[in-house]
């Protein structure tokens, strides 16, 4: 891995976005500096010349393990109408104008990039401005290949090399991977569109959100492995959530966040896939922290985004922040939108949207696992925003 140094002390750029949607308020869990390792009650905070960042934080156990939340922050009124973050009005909006969603057909690599004599691993981007649909190889991050339009949100990666993702028109698009590039296997119809988090469980099911709900839809393996329009085996409403956004999966158990149904806090937690049941994990206040990807590594550690800089990781039972790394570089402020963990649980992707001019482009970025440093990016190949990655062969989870 390329690693560059990351200086920090600025506004991310969905903290620029958000004071532009009208948006304010105090950070809850936002320890200074690149990257770190915490443990304890150890007092955590900002520098004061971040606007969306200048409140400290204290990372504790609770009465609900895994709390991390300073309570004690200055309250934004917000609703369904009013949502909190950068992301749904600016970014991620299903009104948002875009190209019009194209149905996926194979897509097909540049041989005269791959060596053959190397066993590959492929990295997945989904652009939320375009809609393109962008390969590379993991080790050098060059582009193998690229379906425009295809796209537009969350992806996710199965075991058996299945890889999907949401679409513009409403359906999410599975094919197989090999050498030669991604060939279709199923198109599957989402119950109201604009699957930005998609995770396949341990069994090879794939579950989706539904931007702007907190509805989830659940596909069986069979379907992904080979359908021509099908509709979920079920959906179900997670009542203790206004909105789900990204979905991660720690074997069989099936991981969103969101905000909660107040549009208070931040939340990450395990939803029973039956009922909707939703058991918290870890929060933070709605105010500074945008809930970003989700992803676990083979130990269980819970690796959760927060769009204004961090990325944080959790060991079990997840009462404390046990690493995290600062992202956001000062001069170029950028967010991580949806991350993945390579198979070998060293390399953690990052979908990356930075300002270039007066617009935005986005690339796929490496972070070192554990959490430490910043790596290789590659070229933006015309990428408004980022929404989606994953990487096959996935991590073990």
């Amino acid at each position: 891995m390329n690693l560059r140094s990351l200086p920090h002390g600025a506004v991310a750029l969905t903290g620029l976005v958000a004071l532009l949607a009208g948006c304010s308020g105090n950070s809850a869990i936002t320890p200074a500096g690149s990257a770190g390792s915490l443990a304890g009650t150890q007092a955590i905070g900002h520098t004061a010349s971040q606007a969306f960042h200048t409140a400290s934080a204290v990372v504790r156990a609770d009465t609900v393990a895994g709390i991390l939340a300073d309570k004690n922050f200055e309250q934004t009124h917000y609703s369904k109408t009013n949502p909190p973050g950068p992301i749904p009005q600016a970014l991620m909006s299903r009104n948002r104008p875009h190209g019009a969603g194209v149905r996926a057909t194979a897509i097909k690599f540049d041989q005269a990039k791959i060596d053959a004599k190397k066993a590959l691993n492929y990295v997945f981007t989904s652009d939320g401005g375009t809609g393109d649909i962008n390969i590379y190889d993991e080790a050098s991050l060059t582009l193998l290949g690229q379906g425009a339009g295809y796209g537009g949100y969350g992806v996710a990666a199965d075991k058996k090399g299945h890889v999907c993702w949401g679409t513009f028109s409403g359906t999410i698009a599975c094919g197989n991977t090999t050498v030669y590039g991604w060939t279709p296997t199923a198109y599957l119809t989402e119950s109201a569109g604009a699957a930005l988090g998609l995770a396949f469980t341990s069994n090879g099911d794939l579950y989706a959100t539904n931007l702007g709900s907190n509805v989830i839809d659940h596909w069986s393996a069979a379907q992904v492995a080979g359908c021509s329009a099908c509709s979920p085996v079920s959906s179900f409403g997670v009542p203790a959530l206004g909105y789900a956004y990204y979905l991660g999966a720690d074997g069989a158990k099936l991981y969103v966040d969101g905000y909660d149904s107040t549009f208070a806090y931040s939340v990450v937690g395990e939803v029973n896939v039956k009922s909707g049941k939703f058991k918290e994990t870890v929060s933070s206040s709605a105010s500074g922290f945008f809930p970003g990807g989700v992803a676990f590594d083979k130990s269980h550690t819970l690796i959760w985004d927060d769009q204004y800089g961090y990325i944080f990781s959790l060991a079990k039972p997840y009462t404390y922040v046990t690493g995290y790394i600062e992202y956001d570089n000062g001069t170029n402020p950028v967010d991580y939108t949806g991350i993945a963990l390579d198979s070998k649980e060293t390399d953690l992707l990052a979908a990356n949207i930075y300002y270039c001019g007066s617009s935005t482009c986005s690339d796929a970025q490496e972070n070192s696992y554990p959490l430490a440093s910043i790596g290789l990016a590659s070229a933006s190949n015309g990428d408004l925003s980022d929404l989606g990655i994953a990487i096959t062969p996935p991590a073990k989870n």
